[in-house]
């Protein structure tokens, strides 16, 4: 993801996690042959899909990431941490960090998240 986003250089993790939610896993896969972001978040494991051309590609995923993430809470009922991440997020890029991931272990949650939307998209064109 960091090549996608031109990212020069990726910071270390650090341990200060302050917000539920912070600390974001990205990725991409295709599905049917198509783009799709897919974000996960460390901690909680709640994942979040998008295909590329909703959002009209690499260019407005920085925009649609506080957007995709606030309707999500607000969908769970999470009203205050909706409008928290929102604003969170829509902070100025350079306050924004983009690190590696020294969690590992999220990477089994991805594939399977990636197969279970590879599974569900399939059963539908069909």
């Amino acid at each position: 993801m960091a090549k996608e986003l031109k990212i020069a250089e990726l910071g270390f993790p650090s341990d200060n996690h302050p917000k539920l939610y912070d600390d974001w896993y990205w990725d991409i896969t295709r599905i049917l042959r198509r783009k799709v972001f897919i974000f996960m978040h460390i901690r909680t494991r709640i994942g979040l899909a998008i295909p590329a051309y909703e959002i009209g590609g690499t260019s407005g995923l920085l925009e649609c990431f506080p957007l995709l993430l606030r309707e999500c809470f607000y969908e769970l009922g999470f009203d205050k941490i909706a409008d928290e991440a929102y604003d969170f997020f829509t902070a100025p890029v350079n306050e924004i960090h983009f690190v590696k991931t020294d969690n590992k272990s999220i990477l089994r949650y991805i594939s399977e998240f990636k197969f279970i939307l590879d599974f569900k998209a399939r059963k539908a064109n069909d």
